[in-house]
């Protein structure tokens, strides 16, 4: 396989990552816009062959790239991609705990049914077969983690409320710690 780039793909490569900016949130351009652009400068192509280009020279890990470089860099740049990371990651949180109170209600509906067969066996029988009392401290388990991990994320949103990285960050380089050593 030849990874030697002609000089029509160098010059859509740098073109390419070229439109990577701020002002347009560090996305680079379409592939259509990209032709446009390159028949500009006149370099001839089609946007189905900048796709393969993009792919055999990784020109999507050279845009990652591109961006963490500039925005390592940039402070202003940072906090907006992190606030918009968080409400994404707490937007997405949110949506998972509906689906889950959902899912969680008919569970537990159907797992107290059964955890209620059980106690009226136990009651007729006073003890519960091995195989039923693997079954009740199984639910008892996957009811147990469950709200862990719940909890673990409510624990999360309500920290994500509280302080970002930035914040915390900011309140530590107002501290002073002084240290004495003994010698």
């Amino acid at each position: 396989m030849n990874d030697v780039m002609t000089h029509d793909q160098q010059k859509a490569e740098e073109i390419y990552l070229d439109s990577i900016s701020y002002e347009n949130d560090y996305k680079a351009v379409s592939f259509s816009r990209l032709k446009e652009m390159l028949e500009n400068v006149g370099v001839k192509t089609s946007t189905s062959a900048l796709g393969r280009w993009c792919d055999k020279f990784n020109w999507k890990e050279k845009v990652k790239q591109i961006v963490t470089a500039a925005t390592l860099g940039d402070g202003e740049a940072s906090e907006i991609i992190s606030k918009s990371s968080l409400e994404k990651n707490t937007k997405k949180i949110l949506t998972d705990f509906e689906a889950n109170e959902s899912l969680k209600d008919s569970a537990y509906a159907i797992l107290g049914d059964q955890i209620k067969h059980y106690a009226s066996e136990m009651k007729k029988k006073t003890h519960l077969s091995l195989e039923s009392t693997k079954v009740v401290i199984k639910i008892l388990e996957v009811t147990t983690i469950r709200e862990d991990k719940l909890l673990d994320r409510v624990a999360l949103l309500q920290a994500s409320k509280l302080a970002n990285s930035t914040d915390v960050l900011a309140a530590l380089d107002k501290e002073f710690i002084e240290v004495e050593i003994d010698e």
